[in-house]
């Protein structure tokens, strides 16, 4: 009995010892996914951790035989202004379900600073020469160097 009383104290006392800002908590900031006529952007999900905002998700092809082409563009905005933008190879990650991809991307700018995020999908090897690639790629200025690519 006295074996049954510590094992349900136990948890309960670790949970109350762990800080409550160890955990991404889930921010609710509207997401504007650009249509694309060759993937679906699914199930995305903001978070913040600490000074960090975390936006993951899944991406399927919308053939089964299409190839896995291109990346995802992920911008932060503020105040309709981009503060934030990462690159995300989607196709390294493959989740359980066939065709299907997961990705994750996290920036060092606080959830509460953040009004929106854009998500893109570009392919760079099929954009035509009249459009400027300035207009389908994150600006070198706004591209933020940590990335978590795959699981969160």
């Amino acid at each position: 009995m006295r074996n049954l009383l510590i094992g349900a104290v136990a948890p309960a006392a670790l949970m109350a010892a762990t800080p409550a800002d160890s955990r991404p908590s889930r921010v609710d900031i509207p997401i504007q996914i650009d249509p694309n006529s060759s993937i679906y952007v699914l199930w995305v999900k903001v978070r913040a951790e600490g000074d960090h905002t975390i936006v993951s998700g899944y991406v399927r092809q919308k053939r089964w035989f299409a190839r896995s082409r291109g990346h995802l563009h992920i911008a932060f905005l503020s105040q309709g202004q981009q503060v934030a933008c990462q690159e995300s190879d989607w196709k390294k990650y493959r989740y359980r379900s066939r065709g299907q991809w997961r990705f994750t991307s996290s920036v060092q700018i606080a959830a509460s600073t953040i009004d929106s995020v854009r998500i893109s999908h570009v392919d760079h090897e099929r954009v035509p020469d009249s459009t400027p690639r300035s207009m389908t790629a994150c600006p070198a200025s706004a591209v933020d160097s940590e990335q978590h690519l795959g699981g969160a």
